[in-house]
C-alpha cells in the first residue's frame, strides 16, 4: 500500500479509480472541517493510496472508503469522535505536514499540491498560514467563474468562448512556473503565428507534396480593405492520417486580377517552396473567363506551359448550379428577394411567440451565398403568419376591415388565447401609432404591398422557390463535404440535372438516357419536349393557391409563363456548363466499391492510366491489368461503407494492387467542392477596415494553422497537450522555430526595408520616414490652429483699416 502525492505522475489516480463510482479528486482534500473552533482542511489527515476507492486517515491509520458516496465519507471519518479525539491527542505531541498549514520537514510529502508550488510554500510559515482563515472552494470556483465572464464581456468575446478559455486556463496552469513569465503582445503574438506555429506546419505540407502527388483548389476574392488575396487549399493523401487531407498552402496578395498576375503568383509559390509542377494532378476553379477560358485562361495556360497532364475535371460545379439557381429566379423581377431584404431591415418587432412560431431574425439576400433565394424562400413561408399579423398595423385605414379577416383567420388557425390575442392587438396600435421617417414609410409600403395587398402572387413565387430549389440544394450540400467524392460527381450531376428537367419535360425524353445524351437535347424552344402549363411541377402547396383563383384574376396565368420561362432559361443553362459527358468523371465512377465487379467498371479501370499519363513507373505499368483483373474477382475486399480514400488506403495497405491502389488515391485528391469559399469567411474579421495593418501574410498563417488541426480532426489543446509537463517531450522543431521568431521578423523586416530603398533609389525618389497615424493628427490641428489664426489676424487688420477709413471720412465732412 503505497501514498499518491500529488506530483507530476498523478494522473495514475484514474487508472487507480478506474472502475469506482466516485473517483478521487484532489478538490476534496480542500474541505473543512471544525475541530477546537477553527476550519482545518481535510488535507491535514487525508491521504489517498494506491487502491481503488480508499483513501488513508494518517492519525488514525484508518482505511477509508469512498468510492459509494465520495468526499461525503472522508468528511464524516474526520468529523467523528474516534478522529477528533486522536487528533487532540496527537497535537500536542507533533504536528503533521500540510500543503495548507505549511512545511515542517523538507523531506515531508507536499500531499495534495503540485510539486512546482513547493517553492512558495516554503516561503510561508506555520504561524502565517494558520492564522488566515481559508477561503471555501465554492467561493474561489465563483470567483474564477466571474473572472472569465468580466475578461469576455470587456472584449466582446462570444459566449462560445467560455468554456475555451477554462480549457486553456486549465491546460496552462499545469506549468505555474512557465505560465508565470508568459507574456506575448500584439506584434510578437503576429510574428510567433508566422515564424513559428505557420512555419512549422507550412513545412510537413511542403514535405508531403512534394513527394507525393496532390491537387488544388484556387479562387480569389477581396478583403474589406480592398486586398486582393488568392486563397490555395492543397489535397494530397496522408500516409500518417490514412486518408486524403485538405491544407491550406497559400494566401497570396496580388496587384489586380488578371490570368497573368495569377499565372506569375503560382509560379512563384512552386518555386519559392521547390513544388514540382509533376506532382499536380488536378486544379478546381471558377468557370470565369480569367481562370476557364479557352483561349487565355489560367487553366489552359498552366496546361501549355508547366504541367500538361494535368487532370480535365471541368470547373466548379457547385458554381454552375449556384448560377442556374440565378437564372431560375431571374424571370420573376426579384420579387421576393427585394422582399427579403426589406424584411431583413425592417423587421426587429415580433409577434412568433404569441402565434406559437419560433422566431429568427430575417436574414438578408446575398446573391452570391449558395442558394440563399431557397433557404430565405423556406425561412420567410415559416413566419409568414407573423409577417401579416404584425404588418396588418401599416395597412391604411380605408382597408383595413377589409384585411382583418386575414388576422382573425390566422389567430383562430394559431389558436391564440384571449391574453395574447389583446396584446397583439395592443402591438398592432402601438407600431401602427409610430411616426416613421419616409424611407420607413416607403419600405413599410412595398412589404404591405406583397404580404397583404399581392399575397397570392408572393406565396406562389415563394411556394415554387422552396418545391423546385431542393433539387440543387441536395446537389450543393452533398459536394461541400470535405469527404472525397469524386467518384459520384459525374452521376449525382446526371441525375441532379436529369430530375430538374423531369419538372417541364416529358418522362419519355429523358428517361434512359445518358449524360451525353441529355446534353445533346434541344431544350432552346418547345418542340413537343415540355410538359403543358398545368402539368409542370410547381408544387403542391402552389397548385392549391392557383384553384383557388377567381376568373378575373390573371395571377396564375402569369406565373405559369415566368414559371416556363424560368424553367427553360435555367434547362439551357445547365445543358451548356454542366459536364454530363466529361469522360475523365465518367471514369473515375469507377472507383466506386460499389461498382466493384461490373464489366463496365473493369474497362473504366484500364482508361485511368491513359488519363493520369506518367505517374506509374514501368513496372507498374506492366503490372496494372493484371492487378485490375484480379481485383474485378477479388471477393475479400474491405468494407464498402467506408470513405473513399479511407477504402483505397486499406486496399493500398494490403498490398495486393499497389498500381491500381496508387492511381486510385492520386484520383481521390481531387477537388469537387469549392472549399476555399469557407476559407474567405473569416477574412472580414481578420482583414478588415478597422485592422488595415494586419498583413495577408499573418491571415495565410491563421488559416494555415486552421486547416492543419482540422485536417487532423483535433483541436489546438488536444494536439499541444501534454500529460506530464515537466518530463513529456515537446516537438522539437516547433520549440526552435518558435524560440527563433523574433530574428526571423527582425531580418524580414530588414529585408523589406532594403527592398524599398532599392525601389526608392531606382525611381529617383527619396526615403523620408512615413508619418505615424497620431503624428499626421497632430500636424492637422497644428495647422488648422495656425489658418485660424492667421485668418483672424487678417481679419482685424482688415477691421482696423475700415475703422481708420471711416474716421478720415468723418473728419473730411466736418
Amino acid at each position: 500500500m503505497q501514498i499518491i502525492e500529488r506530483t507530476n505522475n498523478s494522473h495514475k489516480i484514474l487508472e487507480i479509480d478506474k472502475l469506482v463510482k466516485n473517483k478521487f479528486k484532489w478538490e476534496w482534500l480542500e474541505t473543512t472541517v471544525d475541530v477546537n473552533k477553527k476550519a482545518i482542511p481535510l488535507s491535514e489527515w487525508i491521504r489517498k493510496i494506491d487502491c481503488p476507492g480508499k483513501a488513508k486517515c494518517i492519525p488514525c491509520e484508518k482505511i477509508v472508503n469512498y468510492g459509494s458516496h465520495g468526499k461525503v465519507s472522508l468528511v464524516e471519518h474526520c468529523n467523528s469522535v474516534d478522529h477528533i479525539s486522536k487528533v487532540k491527542t496527537l497535537s500536542s505531541n507533533e504536528r503533521l505536514p500540510s500543503s495548507f498549514t505549511g512545511v515542517g520537514n523538507k523531506n515531508d510529502a507536499h500531499y495534495g499540491i503540485h510539486p512546482m508550488f513547493v517553492s512558495k510554500i516554503q516561503t510561508t510559515t506555520s504561524s502565517e498560514s494558520t492564522t488566515k482563515p481559508v477561503t471555501s472552494f465554492e467561493d474561489r470556483t465563483a470567483q474564477a467563474q466571474a473572472l472569465i465572464l468580466g475578461v469576455v464581456a470587456e472584449h466582446s468575446l462570444p459566449m462560445t468562448m467560455v468554456p475555451v478559455l477554462i480549457d486553456l486556463a486549465q491546460k496552462l496552469s499545469k506549468d505555474k512556473k512557465v505560465l508565470d513569465g508568459l507574456s506575448m503582445d500584439r506584434t510578437s503574438a503576429s510574428y510567433k503565428m508566422t515564424y513559428g506555429l505557420k512555419r512549422t506546419f507550412h513545412t510537413q505540407t511542403l514535405q508531403s507534396i512534394r513527394e507525393q502527388p496532390f491537387s488544388l483548389n484556387i479562387d480569389e476574392a477581396t478583403s474589406n480593405n480592398n486586398k486582393k488575396v488568392l486563397s490555395v487549399l492543397v489535397s494530397y493523401f496522408s500516409k500518417t492520417e490514412g486518408r486524403v487531407v485538405v491544407e491550406h498552402l497559400a494566401a497570396l496578395e496580388l496587384e489586380n486580377c488578371k490570368t497573368s498576375t495569377i499565372f506569375e503568383a503560382l509560379c512563384d509559390l512552386f518555386e519559392l517552396n521547390q513544388i514540382p509542377w509533376t506532382n499536380l494532378v488536378s486544379i478546381l476553379m471558377d468557370s470565369c473567363a480569367v481562370m476557364r477560358g479557352s483561349k487565355n485562361g489560367l487553366e489552359r495556360r498552366i496546361r501549355e506551359e508547366k504541367a500538361p497532364n494535368l487532370l480535365d475535371i471541368d470547373g466548379d460545379v457547385c458554381h454552375h448550379i449556384h448560377n442556374g439557381t440565378k437564372k431560375f429566379c431571374a424571370p420573376f423581377d426579384s420579387w421576393v428577394e427585394d422582399l427579403f431584404s426589406a424584411l431583413c431591415i425592417d423587421h426587429k418587432y415580433c409577434v412568433c411567440n404569441l402565434l406559437g412560431i419560433k422566431f429568427t431574425a430575417p436574414e438578408r439576400f446575398l446573391s452570391h451565398r449558395w442558394l440563399s433565394a431557397y433557404d430565405l424562400a423556406v425561412s420567410t413561408l415559416r413566419m409568414w403568419s407573423a409577417y401579416q399579423v404584425f404588418y396588418y398595423a401599416f395597412i391604411d385605414k380605408a382597408f383595413k376591415a377589409d384585411y382583418w379577416p386575414v388576422v382573425k383567420a390566422i389567430l383562430v388557425a394559431c389558436k391564440v388565447s384571449q391574453p395574447a390575442k389583446e396584446r397583439i392587438k395592443a402591438i398592432i396600435a402601438e407600431v401602427g401609432a409610430k411616426k416613421m421617417t419616409a424611407d420607413g414609410q416607403k419600405r413599410k409600403k412595398e412589404i404591405v404591398e406583397k404580404v397583404m395587398f399581392q399575397e397570392r402572387k408572393t406565396l406562389l413565387i415563394l411556394n415554387f422557390y422552396a418545391s423546385v430549389l431542393p433539387i440543387m440544394k441536395r446537389y450543393v450540400v452533398l459536394f461541400q463535404s470535405k469527404e472525397p467524392l469524386v467518384h459520384r460527381l459525374n452521376d449525382e450531376q446526371v441525375d441532379v440535372f436529369r430530375e430538374f428537367l423531369s419538372c417541364f419535360v416529358k418522362q419519355e425524353h429523358i428517361v434512359n438516357k445518358n449524360g451525353k445524351q441529355l446534353k445533346n437535347m434541344d431544350l432552346s424552344e418547345d418542340t413537343g419536349l415540355y410538359l403543358s402549363a398545368d402539368d409542370m411541377f410547381v408544387g403542391s402547396k402552389a397548385k392549391q393557391i392557383m384553384k383557388g383563383e377567381t376568373k378575373m384574376d390573371s395571377v396564375s396565368e402569369n406565373f405559369k409563363k415566368l414559371a416556363i420561362t424560368s424553367y427553360m432559361a435555367t434547362g439551357v443553362y445547365l445543358q451548356q456548363k454542366l459536364p454530363l459527358d466529361n469522360p475523365v468523371l465518367r471514369r473515375l465512377s469507377a472507383l466506386d466499391p460499389l461498382a466493384h465487379g461490373h464489366s463496365a467498371t473493369l474497362k473504366a479501370l484500364k482508361q485511368l492510366p491513359s488519363l493520369l499519363p506518367n505517374r506509374l513507373n514501368q513496372e507498374e505499368t506492366d503490372s496494372y491489368e493484371d492487378e485490375v483483373h484480379r481485383f474485378q474477382v477479388d471477393q475479400q475486399l474491405p468494407d464498402p461503407e467506408q470513405r473513399l480514400d479511407e477504402w483505397w488506403g486499406n486496399v493500398f495497405v494490403a498490398g495486393k494492387y499497389p498500381a491500381l491502389s496508387k492511381v486510385a488515391l492520386l484520383a481521390c485528391t481531387v477537388f469537387h467542392g469549392p472549399m476555399v469559399e469557407s476559407s474567405f469567411n473569416t477574412m472580414g474579421d481578420i482583414i478588415g477596415v478597422k485592422s488595415a495593418s494586419v498583413t495577408v501574410e499573418t491571415y495565410a498563417s491563421i488559416q494555415t494553422v486552421k486547416y492543419f488541426l482540422k485536417a487532423r480532426n483535433t483541436t489546438a489543446l488536444s494536439y499541444f497537450d501534454r500529460v506530464d509537463v515537466l518530463y513529456s517531450p515537446v516537438n522539437h522543431i516547433l520549440a526552435v522555430n518558435m524560440k527563433t521568431t523574433s530574428a526571423s521578423y527582425r531580418a524580414s523586416l530588414k529585408a523589406k526595408r532594403e527592398e524599398t530603398d532599392e525601389n526608392n533609389r531606382l525611381l529617383y525618389r527619396k526615403t523620408p520616414k512615413p508619418l505615424s497615424k497620431v503624428q499626421t493628427l497632430l500636424n492637422m490641428r497644428s495647422q488648422a490652429q495656425q489658418e485660424w489664426q492667421s485668418h483672424e489676424d487678417q481679419q482685424k487688420k482688415q477691421a482696423h483699416k475700415r475703422l481708420l477709413k471711416d474716421l478720415a471720412f468723418k473728419k473730411r465732412i466736418q
